[in-house]
């Protein structure tokens, strides 16, 4: 049971997410998927206290 709460959980966030960036992924589909990737790995990173490595993600999302 629990796994079926954490799928909802993860399916809800990334519905929200992607339909939050709708209008991005029109302007520019490329960097469309950096945000995707990039967003929740440096929010994860500079929560867990790798600043480095969010400062170096945020640059290539940023290119």
């Amino acid at each position: 049971m629990e796994i079926v709460f954490i799928i909802i959980v993860i399916s809800t966030y990334l519905f929200i997410f992607i339909w939050g960036y709708s209008y991005e992924y029109k302007k520019n589909p490329k960097g469309f998927l950096k945000t995707i990737i990039g967003m929740p790995i440096a929010m994860f990173a500079s929560y867990m206290g790798f600043p480095e490595l969010d400062k170096k993600i945020k640059d290539w999302t940023e290119k």
